[in-house]
């Protein structure tokens, strides 16, 4: 996974190991989050870009199967980054953009939070202050090479698709995959519902 021929522009990133994403998830203590900065009313996100209420795409699995692969088990997020290859001396490290998030105005202290929470399991987790056009500007130019950062839309399921998780529309704030591109491509010009599903 990382490989330069690939195509992946940062490689080397920390985030390009699936068991040190599945630990960040981990860490994460979602229904303290909710109710300490969201008042109780935050919906968990199972599966971004797919909810319930969407039907097209949803997968009831899902819900039965979050709890043990990304629900919050910080024990299960260290033993992640451990068969990783990362421990209190080789921690690994990755840098939270500090930016306002747009419709939440509690954004800034959730990614605190996020912050407290990863470096309870081992991460080094570093603070960066940006204003959002700063931020824009480093993910088109693709700058950003080992960052993380707290996003929202207000866009349909497929408009968020296409812009977090395909290359076709704004570039640099995600992975970009080919065979996520060839499948939108494909999604959008159909019009058999047994495709879309």
């Amino acid at each position: 996974i990382k490989d330069p021929s690939k195509g992946y522009k940062f490689p080397d990133s920390p985030m390009m190991d699936l068991k040190v994403r599945r630990a960040l998830n981990k860490a994460i203590n979602r229904d303290e989050i909710n109710k300490t900065l969201l008042e109780g009313k935050g919906d968990l996100l199972i599966n971004n870009h797919f909810h319930p209420l969407y039907r097209k795409g949803w997968n009831p699995d899902w819900e039965r199967r979050f709890p043990k692969e990304l629900g919050y088990d910080p024990e299960g997020a260290k033993a992640l980054l451990a068969e990783a290859g990362y421990g209190p001396n080789n921690p690994p490290t990755t840098t939270l953009i500090s930016a306002p998030v747009a419709g939440v105005p509690s954004g800034q202290d959730i990614g605190e939070s996020l912050a407290k929470y990863w470096r309870a399991v081992g991460f080094n987790i570093q603070l960066a202050p940006m204003d959002p056009g700063q931020v824009s500007q480093a993910t088109r130019q693709l700058q950003l090479k080992n960052h993380l950062d707290i996003l929202t839309t207000g866009t349909t399921q497929w408009g968020s698709a296409y812009a977090y998780i395909g290359g076709i529309t704004s570039r640099g704030s995600k992975v970009e995959l080919g065979d996520v591109d060839d499948a939108l491509n494909e999604l959008q010009v159909t019009g058999d519902e047994k495709k879309q599903e």
